[in-house]
């Protein structure tokens, strides 16, 4: 499957915070994370530009449209973990056992099978769940970390630098 992952990132300019994003996804691939990625300087995809300024319309845009990928695939994930504690015991989840009586609902809920990796994909810190990730390669799940992101974490040294996002299509 694919998807367009961003990572918001601090350069000098388009060019540096480009290659700055592709270090960032080259890494996630090769810690197997996705399986691979194209950056939109190769091959243009859904009309997006290589590199865009955080603080630019398309830049926002991007952003909020993939904060709001991250909520919901936390969410999908938030449901399914509640479905399970509400039905199984503890020892049904830790064998992924579902009961006869409850498999026809469980493939309704696509849980059947996947008790545990919920739990897994509920917790994910990098991976299809996360849709941004930081300068510093690490997957953006919460508000607070997105707005720090995007004020530079207020620390010195990044203030002649540029925020930018840079997107790519990942494949899982």
């Amino acid at each position: 499957m694919h998807m367009i992952i961003g990572a918001i990132v601090y350069a000098e300019d388009e060019e540096v915070a480009l290659e700055k994003g592709k270090t960032i996804f080259k890494n996630l691939v090769e810690k197997e994370y996705f399986d691979y990625y194209t950056t939109m300087d190769e091959e243009f995809i859904n009309n997006f530009p290589p590199v865009m300024r955080a603080d630019s319309k398309d830049g926002k845009r991007f952003i909020r449209d993939n904060w709001r990928a991250t909520k919901r695939e936390f969410m999908k994930a938030y449901e399914k973990c509640k479905w399970i504690l509400d039905h199984l015991t503890p020892e049904q989840i830790m064998e992924d056992k579902i009961p006869e009586s409850l498999r026809e609902e469980a493939s309704k809920v696509s849980v059947l099978g996947l008790v545990r990796y919920w739990f897994y994909e509920l917790g994910a810190y990098k991976g299809p769940r996360i849709w941004l990730y930081d300068d510093n390669e690490e997957g953006i799940r919460e508000k607070w970390h997105l707005k720090e992101v995007l004020r530079k974490w207020n620390r010195p040294g990044y203030g002649n630098l540029n925020v930018y996002v840079v997107p790519a299509d990942v494949h899982y």
